[in-house]
């Protein structure tokens, strides 16, 4: 409780000073999703996701399999019958 009270007052100039700052509304245009869009089917256009969408998948998968082998050897070699 007493500390309660120590930081209430400890913070109540910063909030002070905090509660008169204005307002900051930030909105976007309607357009800027659309200007996206053109930009990711521009990048599209010179480097084609579909066709090199097998190779990543293929390199995720055995990223994954080292990690998921990395964490099973690592519980192995705690257990007392199984570690080497």
């Amino acid at each position: 409780m007493l500390i309660e009270t120590n930081i209430r007052m400890m913070l109540f100039l910063p909030e002070l000073l905090l509660s008169m700052l204005p307002q900051i509304e930030l909105e976007l245009p309607d357009n800027v999703l659309a200007g996206l869009g053109d930009v990711f089917g521009a990048v599209g256009y010179f480097f084609p996701v579909a066709a090199l969408l097998p190779i990543l998948i293929i390199s995720i998968a055995m990223d994954l399999f080292q990690i998921i082998m990395a964490i099973v050897v690592r519980i192995k070699s705690f257990v007392p019958t199984m570690g080497a």
